[in-house]
């Protein structure tokens, strides 16, 4: 249960801002690093592995360093079209409204977890039986049937006859 509050304050994170990411980020570290020494009593039952943390602070390592490779292409990116010689006119950029935008990064946020790992956490959540099993193989593939969905009613919403209504 304590490794899914963990889990849970990793993708809660996705959804705030830049400073206030890195303090859940910090709380979860807090608590997976905690749990170990708190349940002694599982200790005594479940032989733990030495090799568990520098492993997790490895993975939490890439993670870190993705992003800051990521937000250094955006801002290279950006630069670099600001600086562009060709005046070529731009078409005003359509703001999508705030309610799928969000629901978007939360879908790409879910994405970003491999399905086998999400479909692991997902069972440890409930006790075995037919629903754990039905929802870990559900969950995983929710965003992409959303992003799906959207791309052909973003594509429909372009046509004719659609606008003719």
């Amino acid at each position: 249960m304590g490794y899914a509050a963990g889990a849970a304050l990793w993708l809660v994170s996705l959804a705030f801002p830049t400073p206030w990411r890195y303090v859940l980020w910090v709380a979860a570290q807090v608590l997976e690093l905690s749990l170990p020494p708190l349940s002694t009593r599982l200790h005594r039952r479940i032989p733990t592995s030495a090799s568990h943390l520098p492993e997790r602070w490895a993975l939490f390592t890439l993670i870190v360093l993705g992003e800051s490779v990521v937000a250094v292409a955006i801002a290279t990116a950006g630069a670099r079209s600001a600086t562009s010689d060709t005046a070529a006119p731009r078409k005003p950029a359509m703001r999508e409204p705030t309610r799928p935008a969000i629901v978007m990064r939360l879908m790409d946020g879910l994405m970003a977890i491999p399905a086998i790992l999400l479909a692991i956490a997902l069972v440890s959540l409930f006790r075995a039986g037919l629903f754990s099993v039905i929802v870990a193989i559900i969950v995983p593939e929710i965003p992409r049937v959303v992003r799906l969905v959207r791309s052909i009613v973003l594509s429909v919403r372009e046509e004719p006859y659609v606008e003719a209504a």
